[in-house]
């Protein structure tokens, strides 16, 4: 482990449109200390450094010249269709986000939950002391992707494709990996996080924020 050992790291993971939001809002709203990586990208994305470097990688996705502008979509196409860029920016986004959210987790003590999208994809699993993985059926993974933003149905799965497969872990524990199917609504979703957590003893029952 290379986290600072006063804490207890549990990453919560999955592929896109399984529920990992959902489970940390609900881990959040039981009070406890959640660190979102998405949220973390989403702020450096903001960065004036990080879009001097993309521009550099991807010129036709970043415009401007001193107040540079991302063009996600353009990043998207570019980088879900190739290796070599989807790695690249990989590097340039991925690795400097989990950098920060450990950062933050290191300046914490007790449980710490820590949402992790790419998880099993670089190996990060072995950073954490439990892992919760979110597990959902790829139609049902689509149509809330799809929900909450404007990408198609071809695009999403082009995301899919380029993630781990959750379709081989079986809902239980294996290991530190505690695996949760979200096969039923929001609310049974919650409750399935909410038992595992009490579980690992990383909250208590009746706590709120």
């Amino acid at each position: 482990m290379t986290q600072n050992k006063k804490n207890f790291l549990i990453a919560i993971t999955g592929g896109i449109g399984s529920g990992k939001s959902t489970a940390l809002s609900a881990v959040k709203n039981a009070g406890g200390q959640v660190i979102s990586c998405d949220e973390i990208t989403r702020a450096l994305y903001n960065k004036h450094d990080l879009k001097a470097r993309l521009q550099k990688l991807f010129p036709s996705a970043i415009s401007g010249k001193t107040r540079l502008k991302a063009d996600k979509k353009e990043l998207a196409r570019l980088c879900f269709n190739d290796d070599g860029n989807y790695a690249a920016l990989c590097d340039a986004v991925t690795y400097p986000t989990f950098q920060t959210a450990m950062k933050k987790a290191a300046s914490l003590r007790g449980a710490v939950f820590m949402e992790v999208p790419l998880l099993f994809e670089y190996g990060l699993e072995k950073e954490f002391d439990a892992v919760i993985a979110i597990v959902r059926n790829d139609a049902a993974r689509i149509e809330s992707v799809k929900k909450r933003s404007a990408l198609t149905e071809n695009e999403i799965e082009k995301r899919m494709a380029r993630q781990f497969d959750y379709s081989g872990l079986t809902p239980g524990t294996h290991g530190n990996i505690n695996v949760i199917a979200n096969d039923g609504d929001e609310t049974a979703l919650k409750e399935k996080v909410l038992s595992v957590c009490y579980g690992l003893g990383a909250l208590r029952r009746g706590e709120n924020s």
